[in-house]
């Protein structure tokens, strides 16, 4: 009941409380997506139109179904080997799915998953991609 704000939370901030805070000011969709058959062009025009530099990919057939990501990093490498990649199909470039943690995770696991390589985080509410929460989101929870 605590994740649908019917009791009142102490302690920890969660995901949740980050990913409310980062749609607060309503810049930034919940939950900003590109298609598996668009193409690199599109996704890229969608990161610079939404200021987000990772971007889940979802099934053609199903716009709830995860089936991998994209990332300014990634895309940005292929992109200077070979430029004709950005009128590809996101699935050429794709990379796997972020790793996803619940809305009710604290901060402090989320932080750990990102203290490697990884980008970004799918946050789940109820088993469904909700949002996107990366390092600089958690660091500004962390410093506010």
């Amino acid at each position: 009941m605590t994740q649908y704000g019917f009791l009142e939370r102490s302690g920890a901030p969660t995901v949740g409380d980050v990913l409310r805070r980062k749609h607060d000011d309503g810049e930034i969709p919940p939950l900003v997506t590109v298609r598996s058959h668009d193409r690199v062009r599109d996704a890229v025009a969608l990161l610079h139109e939404h200021r987000v530099s990772q971007l889940p990919v979802v099934s053609a057939h199903d716009p709830h179904a995860v089936v991998g990501s994209i990332g300014e990093r990634g895309l940005l490498k292929r992109a200077v080997a070979d430029p004709t990649i950005l009128g590809a199909e996101v699935t050429e470039v794709m990379e796997p799915p972020f790793p996803a943690v619940s809305v009710g995770d604290a901060v402090s696991e989320a932080v750990a998953l990102l203290a490697g390589d990884l980008q970004a985080l799918m946050v789940l509410v109820d088993g469904r991609a909700a949002g996107i929460v990366t390092r600089a989101d958690l660091l500004e929870a962390l410093a506010g």
